[in-house]
């Protein structure tokens, strides 16, 4: 239980850089992202773990209407993309099992999802030179939308 839950939180992390790459985001940003989902779902998921959150559908109603306004904005400056790993650490707040030991599920969440957003920014990239400008700006859109739903 203690790998499954990171492995699974991870998923997001790698559908939204994969978007982000196939977008065509300069590869000089990829460090600073990466390192951003490593943050964020390091955090979330220790803020998970020390505070009483819940969550009603209205909050997670707006943040997914937020997610979708920020990857509509595929080719926008890099700085937006910085928000992504915010919003989408919002599932380590949601799933993080408390009596878990903390230490160890927020290293490996973190580990976890900056593999994961590697791998993401690798595969966008590599599609990036296989697809039609149309076809990329729909994958864009189908993987950010896949990375808000998981």
């Amino acid at each position: 239980m203690l790998m499954q839950l990171p492995l699974a939180c991870s998923l997001d992390s790698f559908l939204a850089t994969a978007a982000i790459g196939l977008a065509g985001c300069p590869n000089t940003h990829n460090r600073r992202i990466i390192l951003a989902f490593v943050a964020c779902d390091t955090a979330a998921t220790i803020l998970r773990g020390s505070l009483p959150i819940e969550f009603t559908p209205l909050t997670v109603a707006l943040v997914l209407f937020a997610a979708l306004i920020i990857g509509s904005c595929a080719r926008q400056p890099p700085a937006m993309y910085m928000v992504l790993p915010l919003l989408l650490s919002l599932d380590n707040l949601i799933v993080a099992d408390p009596t878990v030991d903390l230490g160890a599920l927020a290293l490996m969440s973190g580990v976890f999802s900056g593999l994961a957003a590697l791998f993401g920014f690798l595969v966008g990239r590599r599609a990036a030179r296989m697809f039609s400008e149309t076809a990329a700006k729909f994958a864009t859109l189908a993987l950010f939308s896949l990375a808000l739903l998981h």
